[in-house]
């Protein structure tokens, strides 16, 4: 219970980046091939806390799928 409260914490945050920059990077207001460009929305993800976003995630999948492959 504790990781799907924690999960939400992340939830909105980093999906609404996401959404905003899959815009600007379709309409051109951002280059997707620029390395700076691409730098910076990767530390804005980091900062977002998407390691640990990905890290609860993974430990869901594990729990339920633990010894059923």
């Amino acid at each position: 219970a504790a990781a799907y409260t924690e999960k939400g914490e992340y939830d909105l945050a980093i999906k609404d980046y996401i959404l905003e920059m899959e815009a600007a990077f379709a309409l051109g207001s951002e280059d997707i091939d620029d390395d700076a460009v691409w730098a910076d929305y990767v530390a804005t993800m980091e900062g977002l806390g998407v390691d640990r976003y990905v890290e609860i995630h993974q430990e869901a999948y594990d729990q339920q799928w633990k010894g059923k492959h």
